[in-house]
């Protein structure tokens, strides 16, 4: 007569093996191999580490793993939805970061990429009510409160605001005073998507959205200079009293902005600033055709590329002219040496690779240094 107790143990050493001891049962020398739940949170930093190192695609599939090993733990559905998102999967992103709220109410960074994934769409009223949550968890958060400060005021200034929808963007502006405005802007716009899409090779697959403040809104809903007339930070945001002042310059306006709208997308925002704003002074038709700041600069204060990689918004007004203008000199230099097309693959390799010299070198097979070193030495022994 046979004793049960040597057949479990037989049968849990087989099921070991056929398993590959994800149950964490012992194996065959005895020893306990990590459980499922050790091997799921493993995965987990194996995708924390990938989306560091701007591998997204493979973070996502790390996360996948880890999730359907151990369905209840929140941080792998944030984890999930940060790769999502760096992949431009904005609606799959938003389940991951509310299936986390579900499993955990308090999970701050759940709500952090929520109030920035409703901000995108100005759904103000949910991107505060996320903001102020995050916010109360941890509020010691300088980033958060920045944000939740900035979609107040953007609710404020868009409070009273009518829509208009055309077929590739959506465009908010003052019902009473503006709507014929607004319908030029539209038509202005869906011309401008269909010629610079062909040229960069780009056509945004979701429509755009579009405000047009009245007055002094532009500058208190974004805290612009008193020189700026546009910006784009997921958003077209236009002047109203810039476009009217002008108009001869609205195109070309329009033209600018819609162009770093595409360098955005293409590149999910990790285009440095001189290239963003080259392009854009590019497509507009050259230095000085349209934002103002775009005018010829001096040869004996050209700003290194690698300073011009943050926002200009904060410069002095004449240090915002050197920039842009040496900003469209680089981007002539890159696209005469390189084409539109490879300066698009450069942007789409952006996407997920987070070292601008790194992406720059495999796409243009040039050191970013070499080249930067050989513009400025042009630029220095020319007289404009």
């Amino acid at each position: 007569m046979f004793h049960r107790k040597p057949i479990v143990i037989l049968g849990s050493l087989l099921a070991g093996l056929l398993l590959g001891n994800q149950w964490g049962f012992p194996d065959a020398w005895g020893e306990q191999r990590p459980s499922r739940r050790d091997q799921a949170y493993s995965q987990a930093v194996a995708g924390w580490h990938l989306l560091q190192t701007g591998d997204y695609r493979r973070a996502e599939h790390a996360f996948t793993q880890a999730m359907a090993s151990v369905p209840d733990e929140p941080s792998f559905y944030v984890g999930l939805g940060i790769s999502q998102l760096r992949l431009a999967k904005e609606d799959q992103a938003a389940m991951m970061f509310e299936r986390a709220i579900q499993i955990d109410p308090h999970s701050t960074k759940a709500h952090e990429f929520l109030g920035d994934l409703h901000a995108r769409k100005d759904g103000w009223a949910a991107a505060i009510e996320h903001y102020g949550i995050a916010l109360r968890q941890d509020p010691n958060d300088v980033s958060i409160q920045e944000r939740l400060l900035s979609a107040k005021r953007s609710y404020a200034a868009e409070a009273d605001l009518d829509v208009l929808y055309s077929a590739h963007f959506v465009v908010k502006f003052q019902g009473t005073t503006d709507r014929q405005l607004a319908r030029d802007v539209a038509d202005h716009l869906e011309q401008i998507f269909l010629g610079i899409g062909r040229e960069l090779g780009h056509f945004p697959a979701k429509p755009i959205a579009v405000v047009l403040y009245p007055g002094r809104r532009f500058q208190e809903a974004t805290l612009s200079p008193h020189w700026a007339r546009g910006l784009f930070d997921g958003t077209l945001r236009l002047s109203v009293d810039g476009l009217r002042r002008k108009p001869v310059e609205v195109v070309t306006s329009l033209r600018h902005e819609y162009t770093h709208a595409l360098v955005h997308e293409l590149s999910d925002g990790r285009a440095p600033a001189w290239l963003s704003e080259g392009l854009a002074q590019f497509f507009e038709g050259g230095p000085g055709a349209g934002e103002g700041q775009a005018s010829i600069g001096s040869p004996d204060e050209v700003m290194p590329l690698h300073l011009l990689h943050g926002s200009f918004v904060g410069l002095p007004r004449r240090a915002a002219r050197q920039a842009y203008a040496d900003s469209f000199a680089a981007t002539q230099t890159l696209i005469a040496r390189h084409g539109l097309s490879r300066i698009r693959d450069l942007l789409e390799t952006l996407a997920t690779q987070q070292d601008f010299a790194r992406a720059f070198e495999s796409v243009l097979h040039e050191r970013y240094r070499d080249f930067e070193a050989a513009w400025m030495g042009a630029q220095t022994g020319r007289r404009f």
